[in-house]
């Protein structure tokens, strides 16, 4: 977990009461080659599970192909990423993406919506198919 945003403290105190605080990492900001090795290590990313926007954590997820579990449900098209708004239903996305196919096939829909949809490309694309 990155001590980032207002609810660090709040988060910690549920860590510990949750008896789960020696299974989390806390990691300070880090500059973005940090990050990316951060990534390589990783088989699942949380983003947002509030009523936000897919923040820049979970676009570069799945840009690399990590499945995600975030709060995709504003959203009007289909994005492959396990939504979740609440503690219960991120536990449900771990347990599902212990799953192998599961995790292959949203690792691989994921990564191919994102380079369609959340890079330049696309606007390259509508530019030069529009033209």
């Amino acid at each position: 977990f990155f001590e980032k945003g207002q609810d660090v403290n709040e988060a910690k105190k549920l860590c510990k009461e949750l008896g789960i605080e020696n299974n989390i990492i806390w990691h300070k900001p880090m500059p973005m080659h940090e990050l990316f090795k951060l990534y390589e290590q990783s088989h699942i990313c949380f983003d947002q599970l509030g009523n936000n926007w897919l923040g820049a954590v979970g676009v570069f997820a799945i840009l690399l192909g990590i499945p995600l579990i975030s709060n995709v449900s504003k959203y009007k098209v289909s994005i492959p990423v396990l939504n979740a708004t609440n503690e219960e239903e991120v536990y449900r996305g771990l347990i599902q993406l212990e799953n192998r196919e599961l995790y292959e096939r949203i690792s691989l829909e994921s990564k191919k919506y994102a380079i369609e949809n959340l890079t330049p490309l696309k606007i390259l694309k509508q530019l030069v198919i529009n033209d």
